[in-house]
């Protein structure tokens, strides 16, 4: 990678991706590499990853194992992206702990840009949606709302440079439209209350160089 980014340029910038192989995760390292973007994949299975590039190091990650966590940050990175998403029916909080391990590192290496795809649901946006999003945070996923609610704040304590973004029901297809994205309160516009995995990997791309992102929190919808 090292002669790679002696032909391209200095200038590169280079991210490294934990949850890189969930649907999210890999449409959006995908598409940063369609930028130009050099990626550090980060991954317990890197075989999900069914992406190969000249720019792409995959490195298997357990967010768990501290020193796993720190040798994914041998190389420099300009920003951290967290697409991760663990399903449980629990009161541990293995998302926010394994987020806690990311940022303890991010700190010994002295890297200060962070964003995470979180949920709708947690935070401000809590209460938002429609009845079918009422139900399912009610009865599918309030131990991973919980978990995620524990993950927001110590990212918002960090005092690094994090964006949030809080997607409602993902739909699995690199689908393109128009979406809409807001802080606080929704808009008066007519919101679906869901959006697709590709989407939502292109608005969280966006956000990576958006200063005016810093210290916020996004919902997004169709």
């Amino acid at each position: 990678m090292d002669k790679l980014e002696e032909e391209i340029g200095k200038d590169a910038r280079k991210l490294i991706v934990f949850g890189a192989s969930g649907r999210t995760g890999q449409h959006f390292v995908r598409q940063a590499l369609d930028s130009g973007y050099f990626i550090t994949a980060c991954a317990r299975n890197l075989a999900a990853i069914d992406i190969e590039h000249q720019r792409l190091h995959k490195v298997y990650v357990d967010i768990h194992d501290m020193k796993s966590v720190e040798q994914a940050f041998q190389d420099t990175h300009d920003a951290v992206v967290l697409t991760l998403g663990i399903f449980h029916k629990t009161n541990e909080t293995p998302l926010a702990d394994g987020t806690e391990n990311i940022i303890r590192a991010m700190k010994e290496k002295g890297l200060r840009r962070l964003l995470m795809l979180s949920s709708l649901g947690v935070g401000e946006s809590r209460g938002q949606g429609n009845w079918v999003v009422a139900l399912v945070t009610r009865f599918i996923l309030p131990y991973v709302l919980r978990d995620k609610e524990v993950q927001e704040t110590l990212v918002k304590q960090s005092d690094l440079d994090w964006t949030i973004l809080r997607p409602p029901q993902l739909l699995g297809k690199d689908v393109a439209r128009p979406y809409q994205i807001w802080q606080g309160s929704p808009t008066g516009k007519r919101i679906r209350w869901k959006v697709s995995t590709g989407d939502t990997a292109r608005a969280l791309l966006q956000l990576v160089q958006d200063e005016k992102s810093i210290g916020r929190a996004y919902q997004i919808s169709y």
